[in-house]
């Protein structure tokens, strides 16, 4: 959540390539905000959404069953650690 904020004004106060705290700089630091959290990164958690979707619907599964053999394993081995008593 902070990080929404906190990016382009790290950006604009150190810019990768310019001088700081200038009208270049704050477009400059728009511009990458809105690389690292624009249409870019949501197409790539869109493609991978969309992978998992159809593997969950192709076999009919409930979308947690992929997570199911791991939260097990780790259930059984907290239980295992557990001191006797």
């Amino acid at each position: 959540m902070f990080f929404g904020v906190a990016e382009p004004v790290m950006h604009y106060l150190s810019p990768p390539v310019g001088t700081p705290e200038t009208v270049a700089a704050a477009k400059e630091a728009m511009r990458l905000t809105f690389f690292h959290w624009g249409l870019h990164a949501w197409a790539i958690y869109a493609i991978v959404a969309l992978i998992l979707a159809f593997f969950s619907y192709r076999h009919g599964l409930p979308f947690n069953s992929a997570l199911r053999t791991l939260s097990h394993y780790w259930r059984s081995h907290i239980r295992a650690c557990r001191p006797c008593g």
